[in-house]
This record gives C-alpha cells, sequence and structure tokens, in this order.
C-alpha cells in the first residue's frame, strides 16, 4: 500500500464538463482534454458510484460497491492521464 501513487483531479474547465475539449488539472499539471473523452464518461460514472455506496444497508455489499468504485476510480484516472499525457 505504501507504493500506490494518488492522481487528483482537481479541477475541469466548464467546456470539458459539457463534452467539448478544455482543461483539466490533474497533480498540479494543467493538461488539454479532448472533446468527447470517453474516459469523462467513466470518470462521472465512477464518482458517483462512489457518492452512492454509503446508500446501501447491507455492509458486505456496501464494501464490494466501494472496492469497485476505488478499481474503476483508479483505472479511468489512470487511463485519463495516459490521454492527456500526465
Amino acid at each position: 500500500m505504501a507504493d500506490q501513487k494518488i492522481i487528483v483531479v482537481s479541477i475541469m474547465s466548464p467546456g470539458v464538463a459539457k463534452g467539448g475539449d478544455g482543461f483539466v488539472i490533474i497533480n498540479g499539471k494543467l493538461r488539454r482534454i479532448p472533446p468527447h473523452s470517453p474516459k469523462l464518461k467513466e470518470l462521472e460514472a465512477a464518482v458517483t458510484l462512489a457518492a452512492q455506496q454509503e446508500n446501501i444497508a447491507d455492509k458486505r455489499i456496501r464494501a464490494q460497491v466501494g472496492e469497485l468504485s476505488d478499481s474503476l476510480l483508479t483505472a479511468t484516472v489512470k487511463g485519463l492521464v495516459e490521454e492527456v499525457g500526465g
């Protein structure tokens, strides 16, 4: 666990959020995002899944959803970083 790298997406321009091109700040670096990047839809889905995790009453299922959302977030952000040259 100590050798894990944390990637932080902190700010996204309005164009990116609407499917156009724009910019995102990843780990403090400004990166251009191409229009209609499929990674952004994946990122949105992963964040939604993570946010809804707390609404699941069953502890076992909640933990599974947490693991799934963590895995999806990690893979999606890595893909986004590769796509934009992070």
